[in-house]
């Protein structure tokens, strides 16, 4: 099961020009990575501030979308092995109907979404908190993901 998880964030991660928003998000990247933080408020923080980190770094556009692609499908993917406690099998067919799923919270929509589908699987992989009553950290998964 690992295996396939970390293979899709390989293809999500390292695709190029796969999404309608794939160039607009590299032009974004581009201008943020370079420091130019004059347009920061009509995108979430945590574009610009990870733009920028990266860039600091002398990472090239494609660890954005590696970012994204492990905080989206990883999320999901825990999200699913919480809510199917000890049931590898039904972890595994979740997260197919996942990968298969082509509409808002599927694996294809992520790829154009990176931003959104970031937050899904923040507020997913968060949810699992909700069972054990720990609202608290709940409500913190929520918060960051409105970050993205």
């Amino acid at each position: 099961m690992i295996l396939l998880v970390w293979g899709t964030i390989i293809v999500s991660g390292f695709r190029y020009n796969i999404g309608t928003d794939f160039q607009t998000y590299q032009l974004m990247y581009e201008i943020f990575a370079d420091g130019d933080m004059g347009i920061e408020m009509i995108i979430e923080p945590s574009f610009v501030w990870l733009s920028y980190i990266f860039g600091y770094l002398d990472f090239k556009v494609q660890m954005i979308f590696l970012f994204y692609a492990i905080i989206s499908i990883y999320g999901m993917y825990y999200g699913f092995k919480k809510y199917f406690v000890d049931l590898w099998l039904g972890t595994g067919i979740a997260f197919l109907l996942f990968l298969s799923y082509n509409s808002p919270g599927g694996f294809w929509w992520s790829m154009n979404a990176i931003r959104q589908a970031a937050a899904l699987g923040i507020v997913f992989a968060g949810s699992s908190f909700l069972y054990s009553n720990r609202i608290k950290y709940f409500l913190l998964s929520v918060a960051i993901a409105c970050f993205f």
